[in-house]
This record gives structure tokens, sequence and C-alpha cells, in this order.
């Protein structure tokens, strides 16, 4: 109960949900130790389970049914931090102090099916997610170790979305060569804009 509470938003206002609904008193501090113990165990599992698994000590079976189709969507987004969390790390702003970390995230999921104007649907309760602070390397392992496990060797296509960044393909194309690589949409019109800025002087001078 402390950790979804305190994954929905501030500690404090975690703290006040277990009171009110729960009748369960604990401090803001304790909340927050809590909730971060809870989170360094699931990713040392994480990491365990992945290294297992690349390490073929642990073989999962083909899932059941077969994906006809796996996606898995790689991204990275920067997450705002206390200043002593970010203390000796440069950052983008005019002073060169860090004030976020990037997170870098993926999540696989299956879809076969389509609305009524075409549109695909994402299949209910088929997505699993990695979320890191590590570097690329290490985040990497852990993207090939969770496609593997959910089938990825198995099924007929494999897609990997992502929004154009170097280190993105890189992956995908070091851990799953075979994959079919496709820019999300919002940053395909993105680049497609940027593009027709480069060369707008040719429109403008023909």
């Amino acid at each position: 109960m402390n950790d979804r509470a305190a994954a929905a938003g501030p500690f404090a206002k975690a703290a006040g949900l277990l009171q009110d609904l729960a009748g369960i008193r604990l401090t803001a501090k304790r909340v927050e130790r809590a909730a971060e113990a809870s989170g360094a165990a699931q990713a040392a599992a994480v990491r365990g389970g992945a290294a297992l698994i690349t390490d073929q000590k642990v073989v999962p079976l083909p899932p059941s049914p077969l994906p006809d189709k796996l996606y898995g969507v790689i991204d990275g987004t920067g997450v705002p931090m206390t200043a002593r969390e970010t203390a000796g790390r440069g950052g983008k702003g005019e002073d060169g102090r860090a004030r976020t970390r990037e997170v870098k995230l993926a999540v696989f999921f299956t879809q076969d099916k389509v609305d009524d104007e075409g549109f695909p649907i994402r299949d209910r309760e088929s997505s699993s997610y990695i979320a890191t602070f590590e570097p690329a390397a290490v985040f990497g392992g852990l993207v090939k170790a969770e496609g593997t496990r959910r089938g990825a060797d198995y099924a007929r296509q494999l897609t990997i979305l992502g929004d154009g960044a170097a280190w993105i393909w890189n992956i995908a194309t070091a851990k799953f060569p075979g994959a079919t690589q496709i820019v999300d949409l919002f940053h395909a019109r993105e680049h497609l804009n940027d593009l027709a800025r480069l060369l707008e002087f040719m429109l403008l001078d023909s």
C-alpha cells in the first residue's frame, strides 16, 4: 500500500492517503524510505533475473499463445530530482547544474486487432515494463532479457519503436538485429518538419 501511494505523488500526500484510507500513520520520511527500499529491491530482482537469462542459466519457455507480432518501445526522459541527488552532475541549464536525471524506459506489448477506424488496439494486460537510471549499456541488457522473456525469438515479427535517438537504435540493432525499426509518428512528423525548414530556401528560390 505504501509503495503504490508513494508512486502516485509526493511522499507527504502519500502519507495522508495512507492515514485517510487505511488508518495507518506514517511520516513522509518513513514513506520515502520504505518506497525507496522497495524500489531498490525490485531493481535488484530485475537485474538478477536479466543476468540469468543473458547468461542462459534460465531459458524462458515460449509464451502461450505465441504472439504473431511483438512490439517494443524504447525511450528516455528527464525526471526532476533534488539537489542532493544531482550533486556533481552536469546539466543543460545556464549555470551548468543538473536538475533532472534521465530514466530509460522500455515496454513490450502485443496488438493484433484494430478498432472500427483501423487503429491498432493494444491487447489487455500484455504490457511489461523496464525502467532504470542505469546507463544505456546496462539498460540494453535489461531490454534484451525482457524481450527474450516475452518471446522475441519466437514472434513472427518484432518491431522496435523509438524517437530516432542514436542510442535507441544502437540497442535495437545490437540486441534485436532482425527487428523492424520504426520512428514513432510524433517524432517522424517532427523530423519531417525540421527537414522542411532546412529545405525551405530551395522552395523560395524556385
